[in-house]
């Protein structure tokens, strides 16, 4: 997850949630889903809600393809600062009395 500006002068940004797999021979990201506005998502739940409800199911049932159901784990998370911050709940590195 990483919150990106679009423009150095707009205040527009994008706040991508990017996957990989790792088992595929080419470790090529995609995306999963986007927000775009004029700031972070503002609610944390409705950001991560689809994504969270997709993947559990993802890990549950796997997917099927040609007739042969694959299955996933979760390797890792990765996030710039700020997304990290957002998503811990906490005050980011720039923060007021962060560290």
């Amino acid at each position: 997850i990483d919150g990106l500006p679009l423009f150095r002068s707009s205040n527009i940004q994008f706040w991508p949630i990017l996957g990989l797999i790792k088992s595929f021979t080419q470790n090529i990201p995609f995306t999963i889903g986007i927000f775009c506005g004029t700031s972070k998502p503002m609610s944390l739940e409705k950001f991560l809600d689809n994504f969270i409800n997709e993947l559990h199911n993802l890990l549950e049932e796997g997917i099927e393809f040609n007739n042969k159901t694959y299955r996933e784990e979760v390797h890792s998370f990765v996030c710039d600062a700020p997304a990290k911050a957002y998503l811990k709940i906490i005050k980011s590195h720039g923060g007021y009395s962060s560290c």
